[in-house]
């Protein structure tokens, strides 16, 4: 199995790369609730779709708005 994030600074970190935002960014869209969750959903879709467990995406996709906050 790959590695994936472990800790939430992990996953803030992981997103904010695959997203190309900065942490200020980043925080003023989720703190404005205009946060680009289709992109998160799209790019946790196409890094996380190979060598994970099936029931890794699904989860991943159903925890959008905390992973992101």
């Amino acid at each position: 199995m790959k590695d994936y994030p472990q800790n939430p600074q992990e996953w803030r970190a992981a997103i904010r790369k695959g997203l190309g935002m900065d942490d200020d960014e980043a925080r003023m869209a989720y703190q404005a609730e205009t946060f680009a969750y289709k992109q998160l959903e799209q790019w946790l879709m196409s890094t996380y779709k190979q060598g994970y467990s099936s029931d890794f995406v699904p989860a991943l996709r159903r925890n959008l708005k905390g992973l992101a906050g």
